[in-house]
């Protein structure tokens, strides 16, 4: 499978496309000269840094690793790997320990632990301090998870306290309110359910036993009897309250114990923590001190006669159209390039040799998306109406062999960058396209606009299943796409 790079030059800002392969040593433009190995690590190197941006960490793995193959010491690729095991997606994430415990050092301790590279090469002592760095940010994450689980138990513990509290409030009021309710009922008796006062119930039971009494016993033995049982009821009440009491301040107090323990352990975390940023900060600014110099593509003196060149492009010319300015570019032989005279662009001539749309069409079968691209927008720099092309390119985008892959679910997410990118491609195909074909663009439009929109409705609700808005969004989406699939069959 071919493989397609595309440089800048650094000196007059020409962009080259090429096959990986082909040994392009001097810009076609200003003359700058290249040693071809360098220009591409440094080109990939950019790309894997773009990948990271965007958190796409797998493909930027593969690209570090591509180039740790050719150059093992390779200070940026090495670098780019820890950021990949940690995903990290750029520098600025280590500047601070707190935003670098946020993210999994585990992992990138693991490789700079186990990969000689890192304490064999000539950047060892950065990745060494790098390695405290990151020890520390594992220590702030793990501290920092302690004082979250502090948290929760004295949110829980102050939990207990207000029930304990609410508790003996009801307690407090049950005894009144149960009186209530046996005067209540006791003047309901005797009125025939017209008058419920239950303080008035009380006092007409309890004269009503003292007269019970005094009718037994006799006036001053019922008097004396009553007084004792009356301030034996109030006695025990006191008492039985007290202990209550002192039971509810007991559970309280243990609580509240526990709160404090935790607040005293808090303290101590939270000295830690301080004094690991302050460490940290001190060790960032020696790492920035440690880091190599260098980088961007090496630039090597004209040679004389004897500087290679690429092979002369023998075969018949092409029409080529800029896809920056849309001009027509001009065929170098010697060189095997079609230039750009007006912005200052260059394609390798062997880029449109042979069946181009056959060789995106099979770069986007087997899922090389980024060859397929290139490939489609080859294919366009010669028939820039080609609804095949326009088409792959927007699949190219999406990450989808075909329109089938297209689909959606409860879990399909789409980044903003990559929607964004989607739309762009759309409306660069409806610019170009021919009339009969555009409807399928704009339904493609339609496609990618309700993905961010059922998403959230999504979020809305824990069972999607009973959400039927998202239902009605996703009716719409396989009608839509539907319509698409049947203009492409008629197509073909």
């Amino acid at each position: 499978m071919l493989k397609l790079k595309s440089y800048t030059c650094e000196n007059c800002g020409g962009v080259l496309s090429v096959e990986k392969n082909q040994r392009v040593l001097d810009c076609p433009f200003c003359g700058n000269s290249f040693r071809a190995v360098s220009f591409h690590r440094n080109e990939v190197l950019r790309q894997a840094a773009a990948n990271l941006k965007r958190q796409e960490f797998s493909a930027a793995d593969e690209k570090y690793r591509e180039i740790l193959v050719d150059d093992p010491a390779n200070f940026d690729a090495l670098l780019g790997r820890i950021f990949y095991a940690a995903r990290i997606p750029s520098a600025s994430v280590l500047s601070g320990v707190k935003s670098a415990s946020e993210h999994d050092m585990t992992r990138a301790l693991k490789m700079l632990r186990t990969v000689p590279d890192y304490s064999s090469s000539a950047a060892g002592p950065y990745f060494r301090k790098l390695s405290e760095l990151l020890e520390m940010a594992q220590r702030y994450r793990e501290l920092n998870s302690q004082v979250a689980q502090i948290r929760r138990k004295n949110k829980s513990e102050y939990s207990k306290i207000s029930d304990v509290q609410a508790e003996e409030a009801e307690l407090q009021e049950a005894v009144p309110a149960i009186a209530d309710i046996i005067g209540s009922v006791f003047i309901a008796l005797f009125t025939n359910g017209k008058a419920s006062d239950g303080a008035v119930g009380i006092v007409a039971i309890v004269l009503l036993f003292l007269m019970f009494l005094i009718y037994k016993l006799g006036a001053a033995t019922g008097l004396l009897i009553f007084l004792g049982i009356l301030a034996a009821i109030l006695v025990l009440g006191v008492i039985s309250s007290k202990i209550v009491a002192k039971n509810y301040r007991k559970r309280v107090d243990a609580y509240r114990k526990e709160t404090g323990a935790n607040h005293t352990e808090f303290l101590q975390i939270d000295d830690e923590m301080r004094s690991l940023e302050q460490a940290y900060s001190e060790g960032y600014a020696e790492l920035k001190r440690l880091r190599p110099s260098g980088g961007g593509a090496e630039v090597v003196p004209q040679e004389g006669p004897n500087k290679e060149k690429p092979e002369v492009f023998s075969e018949e010319k092409k029409q080529v159209f800029c896809s920056k300015c849309g001009g027509e570019l001009s065929l170098d032989r010697e060189r095997s390039l079609y230039t750009c005279k007006f912005c200052g662009v260059a394609c390798g001539a062997s880029l449109f040799i042979g069946d181009v749309l056959g060789k995106a069409q099979k770069a986007l079968s087997i899922k090389e998306f980024e060859e397929a691209e290139i490939c489609f927008s080859n294919n366009l720099m010669m028939h820039p109406d080609d609804f095949d092309s326009l088409l792959g390119r927007i699949l190219a985008e999406g990450r989808w062999t075909s329109i089938e892959d297209f689909e959606l679910k409860e879990e399909t997410h789409i980044p903003p960058f990559r929607i964004k990118n989607l739309l762009a491609r759309i409306e660069e195909a409806k610019a170009h396209s021919q009339e009969s074909d555009q409807a399928v663009f704009t339904a493609l439009e339609q496609l990618v606009n309700i993905v961010p929109s059922a998403e959230a409705l999504a979020k809305e609700s824990h069972i999607v299943s009973q959400n039927k808005r998202w239902f009605d969004e996703r009716s719409k989406f396989y009608s839509i796409r539907q319509k698409i699939q049947h203009h492409l069959a008629t197509r073909a």
